[in-house]
């Protein structure tokens, strides 16, 4: 059985755990602002960018070579999965981490209020058990026979009770405070997790055509293949221009 100085240490503390859930309900409200504006800038590029790889894709074609319009069309894709990993990221904020502490911030005051509503009455409900039986344990001790000891019983029941509901409105204090800070931590690892699986794809794609993007954007000389025949017969023609004998022809 608990002294009175312990239940009130549990009283106080369970006090000082919902006062630090309203003093920290200032920050929770700037950082929903903050990301909620960082989910829209985010979700704002990620379509600039699927926009971007579209304008990727018409400018390859608009060229006659066909390993620069391969080597832009690969940029195109590269750029497509990036920002197309980027908006999933958007997606995921927003059902994982904006909406979830926004629901919070609609129901943080009125379930703080409605905590300490009813601890309170737990706590005046219990006091009053034990002041009942208290009485009762005094009527009884001046008989000194089986009511007594039927009545000590009931009073200790009674304290206990009590003390359990002050340990349980503890647990629970406990529990709702720490169980805010969870979900924001919860809400950003499945963010990761979904960030991860698209980022990996990305840079397995890059690794595998950047070696021929590096070569294809030092190419500026190189001279494709269907232009090489056309070349050569030009050179032909021009050797052939420049070997004919000039006919001099004689002053009259």
């Amino acid at each position: 059985m608990k002294s009175k100085s312990e239940e009130k240490v549990i009283v106080e503390n369970t006090a000082a755990i919902l006062h630090s859930c309203k003093r920290s309900r200032t920050v929770f409200m700037e950082y929903a602002h903050m990301v909620d504006q960082y989910q829209k800038q985010l979700a704002v590029l990620a379509q600039t960018g699927l926009q971007l790889a579209l304008v990727l894709d018409q400018l390859a074609v608009t060229q006659g070579s066909e390993d620069l319009e391969n080597g832009i069309v690969a940029v195109a894709k590269a750029v497509h999965q990036e920002e197309a990993a980027r908006d999933d990221q958007a997606k995921t904020l927003l059902m994982e981490v904006v909406m979830p502490v926004k629901t919070h911030l609609e129901n943080d005051k009125r379930d703080i209020a409605n905590f300490e509503r009813k601890a309170k009455a737990d706590q005046k409900s219990a006091a009053a058990c034990v002041k009942k039986a208290e009485i009762a344990t005094k009527k009884a001790g001046k008989s000194k026979g089986a009511d007594l000891s039927k009545s000590l019983q009931d009073l200790n029941q009674k304290v206990q009770e009590g003390q359990k509901i002050l340990l349980d409105q503890l647990k629970a204090a406990l529990t709702l405070e720490r169980g805010r800070y969870c979900s924001v931590i919860g809400g950003w690892t499945k963010v990761f997790a979904a960030t991860s699986f698209a980022h990996d794809a990305t840079v397995k794609l890059i690794t595998e055509c950047n070696p021929t993007l590096i070569e294809l954007a030092g190419s500026q000389a190189r001279v494709p293949d269907d232009k090489k025949d056309l070349i050569k017969q030009q050179q032909r023609t021009l050797i052939a221009v420049r070997a004919r004998p000039r006919v001099l022809t004689a002053r009259t």
